[in-house]
This record gives structure tokens, sequence and C-alpha cells, in this order.
């Protein structure tokens, strides 16, 4: 499902992928090279195909294709005409990068055009950046073709606010440089960032961007502008400004759009590893998702074409059993009611309940769980001040007592990181551990801290595209996609995040149930062999 066809090569390095869709079938590409013995870049970049009729299961039709001495990361695929066009970036002495134009109709003999039609930063108006061009394919007032390309730039500071480059062609060989597209940042931190995608729905354009430790998200993110022409101006669309990302660490990266039939489709780039591994020693990307536009608003949503790799016909026995509180710190608030199948009844203490599968799932292979959840903060019949989240979770299991957990909350967060376990106290952490009733009147009672959740990302909430946790008494659908090193949680069909998988996993999967009360019916799949 998350594809991921060369896996755990460590001399083979990964640079971003794009997807595109052309006749029925997706193609996607990788930027592909060695690692030289000692130094972290890679010897000549080139370019791994892949071919797929459904956008699920991908065969590779050209491997290592094209290596170029001096190309470097970013690159840009587009199908014209009869041809697809593969656009690198390439950079012959430090400070003087270029885009090539390469074209082939079979992805097995392809033509270099010339040093006549490089394109280059227009010093007038750029610095020496002029990487990862996207291209938006557009028409004229007078009904003619036209093509921009907009690019990961760097204008000079007295030409421009942080902004794309862009260039403007007819035919997508001969290239003309443009100023850069007006951005207006507003009250927002102005900040060079890479390029994901222009599109243009509804009417009007849509700009996104990308980067890293900006606002409140340090790992990488994707950040969303709008306009009215497709030179701007552009600005942020602040309701739902971050389409995607990671708060802490590095997981998605580079977000690009594709038109599938009627579908607006974006695949996000995945990293292999805790740490930024870029490039990245596993060729991933997360499963396609559909570009949603809500009141103007840019969201991510699930592709019901991902339903088909798996057999949703013969649902996997889980088995689930209560693994925690043990015995020895149980409180009286925490019950477990197995209603038909796997349907439960979870009254959870703050320290919450942990239901744990037997050890069924494998990572190479995957899964889908989907549902539905409903979810109480208290066990009162009216809201209170002081409102405090339930929350409900999934868990993947690394070792027994410790692994990864998602856990969506009902006052508009979704938090992921690492969880522990115990049977005995292991810290107490929150400033409200003594409080319990006090506090809040029905609350879940007292922190006992034989939990400790060290999450390290958070989706949800104002600016945030994700959709964020569950709500108060409504019963939300959910599905959660899980194989190789990732996996990532759709509720009502919007997406929500993608993390990673421990290192190693026992196999068993876990559902959880914080402070409050839980109705949940789950159903697990296999993929289709």
């Amino acid at each position: 499902m998350l594809l991921s066809p060369v896996y755990g090569r460590s001399d083979k390095k990964a640079w971003d992928n794009q997807v595109i869709w052309d006749d029925g079938w997706f193609y996607a590409f990788f930027g592909t090279g060695w690692m030289k013995d000692g130094e972290k870049r890679t010897v000549a970049n080139g370019l791994d195909v892949y071919r797929s009729r459904d956008g699920l299961c991908f065969e590779r039709i050209a491997e290592y294709v094209i290596p170029l001495e001096d190309a470097v990361a970013g690159y840009c695929v587009k199908k014209i005409g009869e041809y697809f066009y593969y656009y690198p970036t390439c950079c012959r002495e430090k400070g003087k990068s270029y885009f090539r134009v390469i074209r082939t109709k079979d992805f097995q003999s392809w033509e270099d055009l010339g040093e006549v039609y490089h394109s280059t930063p227009d010093s007038r108006w750029y610095q020496v950046r002029w990487d990862e061009m996207m291209i938006l394919e557009d028409r004229e007032l007078d009904g003619r073709t036209v093509y921009y390309g907009y690019i990961s730039s760097e204008p000079w500071a007295e030409i421009s606010d942080p902004a794309p480059g862009m260039l403007k062609s007819y035919d997508g060989i001969r290239w003309t440089a443009l100023p850069p597209p007006a951005v207006e940042w507003g009250e927002l931190p102005a900040q060079h960032m890479e390029l994901n995608f222009v599109e243009k729905i509804d009417g009007r354009y849509y700009l996104s961007m990308s980067g890293r430790m900006y606002l409140d998200n340090y790992g990488y993110s994707l950040y969303t502008f709008v306009g009215d022409s497709p030179f701007g101006v552009f600005r942020p669309c602040l309701e739902k400004f971050r389409m995607a990302g990671n708060s802490r660490r590095n997981v998605t990266w580079l977000g690009h759009a594709l038109h599938a039939g009627q579908d607006l489709l974006c695949a996000l780039w995945l990293s292999h590893d805790v740490a930024p591994e870029i490039p990245s020693s596993s060729f991933a990307m997360s499963t396609l998702k559909r570009v949603l536009c809500e009141k103007g608003q840019l969201r991510l949503g699930y592709w019901q074409n991902n339903d088909g790799l798996f057999d949703r016909s013969v649902p996997l026995a889980m088995n689930w059993k209560s693994v925690h509180p043990a015995p020895a710190v149980k409180s009286p608030r925490d019950e477990v009611e197995q209603a038909m199948g796997d349907s439960f009844h979870i009254s959870a203490s703050r320290d919450g309940v942990l239901l744990l599968s037997d050890p069924l799932f494998d990572r190479d292979r995957g899964i889908l769980l989907e549902g539905t959840v409903t979810c109480l903060e208290n066990r009162s019949k009216y809201m209170s001040a002081h409102q405090h989240a339930a929350g409900v979770g999934f868990y993947f299991e690394e070792r027994d007592g410790e692994g990864v957990l998602m856990c969506a909350e009902t006052l508009g967060i979704t938090k992921s990181g690492p969880f522990r376990y115990a049977d005995h106290k292991l810290t107490e952490y929150d400033i409200y551990h003594n409080t319990g009733d006090i506090l809040v009147p029905w609350r879940s009672g007292a922190l006992q801290g034989t939990t400790i959740f060290d999450f390290d990302d958070t989706v949800g909430g104002p600016g945030h595209a994700a959709y964020g946790g569950v709500r108060h008494g409504k019963t939300h659908r959910f599905k959660l996609i899980a194989r190789m090193d990732y996996f990532e949680l759709y509720i009502d069909d919007f997406y929500v995040q993608t993390y990673l998988l421990p290192a190693s996993v026992s196999g068993r999967i876990g559902i959880c149930a914080f402070d409050g009360t839980c109705d949940i019916a789950v159903r697990a799949y296999l993929p289709v062999l």
C-alpha cells in the first residue's frame, strides 16, 4: 500500500518522489543515486520509474536511467503531447544551477535537447537556488495553452519577500524566466520554502510550499497560499494553513499533486527513519490522498481506491485482550465490556486502558483497521467548565510494555509518539496528577503514573488542515493503514497524520482509551495476495 519497492538498500538513496497519471496509468518517479564511501552525497543522480494501473501496486519499468554527474536533488516530470519531459536540477559549479530538458516516449530511450534549452535563474530577480520545478498547465485569455514553472528559489530581498521562482513556456521546451509571483505573508514570518505544487481550483490558484523549523512545526510541513492569478498575489490560507507535516521529527516531506481522471490527488514523500534521513534508503510515498477544497481552503482526504488493496470480505480475527491496567493498579473506573464481535465499551481512567491483539501484524504485508468510535470525556450528563479531553488511540507494540501510539482526543488534537505502560508506577509527570475529582466532577480519577506517553507530534486545531481529534459524543468513522515503516490515520475520510512504526514490532496491535468512556467497533483486513 505504501510504495516502497526498494527497501533497506544502504548503498542506494532516493531524493523525493513525483507521481503523474497518463492514459490510465500511474507513473511514480524517484531521483536516485549511490553513496560514495565515507561521503554523504550521491554519485550521478538518475531516475527510477514505476508504473501502476490502480495507484496501489507498482512495477519498476526503468532503473537508474540518465544518471547525470551534475544533477542534484530536485526534478520535475510532465507529460506534454506525446513526450514525458524530465527537468532535472543541475549544478556544474557552485552557485550556478539550471534545468535541463530531457524527454522520452517509452522511458527506455531518452533525448537530451541540449544546452540551448537550459533555463537558469535571471540574476535581475533571483539568487543562486533554482530547484524542484513544478508545472501548472493553464490557458491565457486567447485560449492558448501555457505552462508555468514554479521553482524552489530565493529572490533578492530588495525584489521580493520570500517567494518561488517562475518560468513560462508554450511547449515545455523553451522556457522564459519571469519575476517571482507576488506573495504577501501578512503577520506571518516570511520564510524561503520549497515548492510542492500550484493548482487551479474553482478559478483560484493554490500554491503549496514546504519548510522546516517554521512556526511551531520543527518537522517538515506543507503550507497553503491562495491567489486569483498565476502571478499572485498569494496569501496564506490561515484557517487551514498547514496541510500536512510533523511537530518534532520528519516523516512526511514534499507533497506533489497529480490529476487522475476526475480526482486531484497528492503523493507525500516519506522519510525512512527517525533521523531526517535525506536522501532516504527507502523509496517510499504515502497512500495517494485526495486534495479537497472546502470554502476556499485545502485539506487532504482518503482516496477510496486505496480500499482495493485489502480483502474486505474476510475480516481478520484479532482476539483482543485487556493487558493494562493490571489487577495490581486497576481502578474501579477501568472496565471493558465486549459487545458483538470486535465491538467494545471501554471506561478508562487517566492512565488508560489498553487492549492488545494476538501477534498477527506483519509489517511487510501490512494491515487495514477500520470502524467507528464514540468518546465521552466524563460520566456526567452535561458539559462543564474545565472540561478535560478523553482519547482513543491505536498502538503498535515494539516489546512488552513499549510501543508507539497515535491518540485522537476530544478537544481537537491528535498526538503521536512513544508509549509505555507497567503494573507499577513509572512516573508522576502531570501537574494535575493529584486533582482527580476535585478539579472536574465525574473525572476518571487521579493520574496513577502507570503509563508514559512521550508524544512528539500533534496535529489539529486552528491553522491545521489535518482533522485533529474526535468530538465529544459524536460517532466517527476511522481508517488506519500500516505497512513497512509507517502507519497513518484517517477520521471521517479526512487525513489526520502519518507516523513511524517502531524499528521492530511484536505483531500485536492495541486499542487505547483514556480519561473517559469509549465505544469502538473495529475490523481488520489483510491485503489481497
